[in-house]
């Protein structure tokens, strides 16, 4: 039984590693929109402010979120 685990748990792991790494690349372009958004205007902020209200909704950027709260 621990073998037919043991050759399902590579796979699964590296499609784990590739979600990830999407994750990481969406989250990474997320940010520097969100820079851009900041340097071109400052009423850009309350947008910004509602994009990470958008993504705490599914469980994302929590810390960012918090971030703003205090800011608000």
């Amino acid at each position: 039984m621990g073998h037919s685990q043991e050759t399902g748990c590579p796979f699964v792991q590296q499609h784990r590693e590739t979600l990830q790494q999407a994750e990481l690349r969406s989250r990474v372009y997320f940010i520097m929109m969100m820079m851009t958004m900041l340097m071109e205007s400052l009423p850009g902020i309350l947008a910004l402010q509602s994009e990470l209200w958008c993504f705490t909704g599914t469980g994302k950027f929590t810390i960012s979120c918090s971030v703003t709260h205090s800011s608000m």
